[in-house]
C-alpha cells in the first residue's frame, strides 16, 4: 500500500478502501463511537500501512504541522485525527447527496 503524505491523501484512501457497510456503520455511529469503533483493529492496521509510528515523516508533519508537542505527533492521536476526518468527510459526502 501507497504512504499517503499529506491528511488529505490519507482521507482519500481509508475512503476509497471502505465498502457500503462501512459507510453506513460510519453514518449510523457518532463521530466520538466511530472513533472508538476503529481505533484498535483498523486503527493499528492504519497506524503501521501509514506509518504513524514515526516511519512516515511527511505525513506525520502534514497532520502535526508545526507542533513538536510529543502527544501531538504519537500514532494514536494521529490516527485519531484521520479517523475523524474520515467520518467528518462521510458526513458531508452525505449531506451533499441528501439535497440532491
Amino acid at each position: 500500500m501507497k504512504q499517503p503524505k499529506t491528511l488529505e491523501e490519507a482521507i482519500s484512501l481509508v475512503i476509497a478502501g471502505m465498502t457500503k457497510y462501512d459507510v453506513e456503520f460510519a453514518m449510523e455511529s457518532s463521530k466520538k463511537d466511530f472513533g472508538i469503533e476503529l481505533h484498535h483493529g483498523f486503527g493499528t492496521c492504519m497506524r503501521n500501512a501509514f506509518g504513524l509510528w514515526g516511519s512516515n515523516k511527511e505525513l506525520i508533519d502534514n497532520i502535526a504541522g508545526d507542533n513538536v508537542d510529543v502527544s501531538s505527533r504519537h500514532g494514536d492521536t494521529l490516527s485519531s485525527i484521520i479517523i475523524d476526518a474520515v467520518w467528518d468527510r462521510l458526513a458531508e459526502l452525505c449531506e451533499q447527496t441528501d439535497r440532491r
